[in-house]
Parts: C-alpha cells; sequence; structure tokens
C-alpha cells in the first residue's frame, strides 16, 4: 500500500486527483474523497460539486452517486437546501436525481425545518407525508433553534432523534442545546454514523465532540474554528485529520489503518512517499 504524504493547502484521500473545500471562515483548500477526480467536495463515488460551510454564501454538493445539487448551511444565501433559518432549497441523497429532498426511495412528502417556509422530503419507501420515515410510528423533531423533540426513522418506535435502526443517541447541531439521534445500525452515541458503535460531533461554533464514520470504531473530528480532532473514514480504524486553519493531525482513508494520511497508491497532486 503506498503513502502518499501531502505537504500543503490539500488534503487527498481514496485515489482522488484534485478538489477544493472551504470550511468554517477558510479562504481556500482542497480535499480528494474516495475515488473522487475534482471537485470543491466529492463524495463516494461523485464526480463533481462544491460545498460551503458556516458562513458560505453558495456551493454545491454532490452525495452518494449524485451527479448535481447544491446545498447551503447556517448562514448561506442560496442553494439547493438551506437549513438553519433557509427558506427553501433541495437536495439529492442516496441516488436521488432531484427534490427538494428525497431519500432512499421515497417518491413525496414535505417538512418543515427551523424557521423554513416548505420543503418537501421522501425518507426510506415513503411515498409522501409531512415527514414519514421508514416504518415510523409517531414521533417529533426540532431543528434550529429547537430545543428538544423526538423522532422515529425507519423501524424506530421512539427516541429524541432515531434513524435507521438506531437505539439511542445524542446530538448537538447549530444553535441546539442538547438532543439524541441514532443512525443505521448504531446502538448509542452522540452521533453514530452508518455502522459506527459510538461517538460524538459538535458542529459549527462547538469546541469539541467525536465522530464516526461509516465502518469506523471511534475518533474525533473537529469542524469549522476547531484546532484539533480526530476522524475516521470509510474502513478506518483511527486516524486524526486537521482541516483548512488546523495545526496538525492525521487522516486515514479507505481501508486504511493508520498513517498521516494515507492514499490510494494513485495521486495526480500528491508526493507518493
Amino acid at each position: 500500500m503506498a503513502c502518499t504524504r501531502y505537504e500543503s493547502g490539500t488534503i487527498e484521500a481514496a485515489g482522488y486527483e484534485s478538489g477544493t473545500i472551504e470550511a468554517a471562515g477558510y479562504e481556500s483548500g482542497t480535499i480528494e474523497a474516495a475515488g473522487y477526480e475534482s471537485g470543491t467536495i466529492e463524495a463516494a463515488g461523485y464526480e463533481s460539486g462544491t460545498i460551503e460551510a458556516a458562513g458560505y454564501e453558495s456551493g454545491t454538493i454532490e452525495a452518494a452517486g449524485y451527479e448535481s445539487g447544491t446545498i447551503e448551511a447556517a448562514g448561506y444565501e442560496s442553494g439547493t437546501i438551506e437549513a438553519a433559518g433557509y427558506e427553501s432549497g433541495t437536495i439529492e441523497a442516496a441516488g436521488y436525481e432531484s427534490g427538494t429532498i428525497e431519500a432512499a426511495g421515497y417518491e413525496s412528502g414535505t417538512i418543515e425545518a427551523a424557521g423554513y417556509e416548505s420543503g418537501t422530503i421522501e425518507a426510506a419507501g415513503y411515498e409522501s407525508g409531512t415527514i414519514e420515515a421508514a416504518g415510523y410510528e409517531s414521533g417529533t423533531i426540532e431543528a434550529a433553534g429547537y430545543e428538544s423533540g423526538t423522532i422515529e426513522a425507519p423501524g424506530y418506535e421512539s427516541g429524541t432523534i432515531e434513524a435507521a435502526g438506531y437505539e439511542s443517541g445524542t446530538i448537538e447541531a447549530p444553535g441546539y442545546e442538547s438532543g439524541t439521534i441514532e443512525a443505521p445500525g448504531y446502538e448509542s452515541g452522540t452521533i453514530e454514523a452508518a455502522g459506527y458503535e459510538s461517538g460524538t460531533i459538535e458542529a459549527a461554533g462547538y469546541e469539541s465532540g467525536t465522530i464516526e464514520a461509516p465502518g469506523y470504531e471511534s475518533g474525533t473530528i473537529e469542524a469549522p474554528g476547531y484546532e484539533s480532532g480526530t476522524i475516521e473514514a470509510p474502513g478506518y480504524e483511527s486516524g486524526t485529520i486537521e482541516a483548512p486553519g488546523y495545526e496538525s493531525g492525521t487522516i486515514e482513508a479507505p481501508g486504511y489503518e493508520s498513517g498521516t494520511i494515507e492514499a490510494p497508491e494513485q495521486q495526480s497532486s500528491a508526493h507518493t512517499t
């Protein structure tokens, strides 16, 4: 396995060649993830896209198998999806082509979030509903600026936020005070993601936290304005990463176990050691 060591201004992971990403207050930078060729941020199988976080004005992002789309987060002015205080927007998830928010196999639906005026969301196998999640019976959720709430996702029966098969967990989002969320197959954690067992994460304005990503066991990550943290990527076991403005850190890419940055054998814009 080749170990690709970056020198500056770039972060290339699993087979990326180039790309750029800007985070809270960042001015520029580049990051490449699993198999991406270009984009200000490309994720799992994306071809191109851009994303701007905390304080950004515009940008686009493509997720799992998407070809295009836009998303704006806290403090954004426009985008195909606006969060916390947004008025409207659209986002495409897992294999979606279009929709104000279409999730795993949904056809239609509507949902309104913190300060939103309108929008639509489709969840696992739903056909319609102001908020219907895969096999949920009931629940409530409060977003941006909410203090508490509960929601049930695919197969959930109850929870302050339970997602695909989660049992319990907690998460804090921009302006949130507290809450819990469970993600697919998670049992507990302040936030557990695809196949994670536990972890915590703090977003916009957070000071510290930890998060585990698909297949990760543990790790921590700090977002815009963070000083340090660790993150594990698909199939990684451990590692640390620092984003624009960070001082130091390490990251492991798909299939890596450890390293200051281990990327696939091919990296066009990095020096292989």
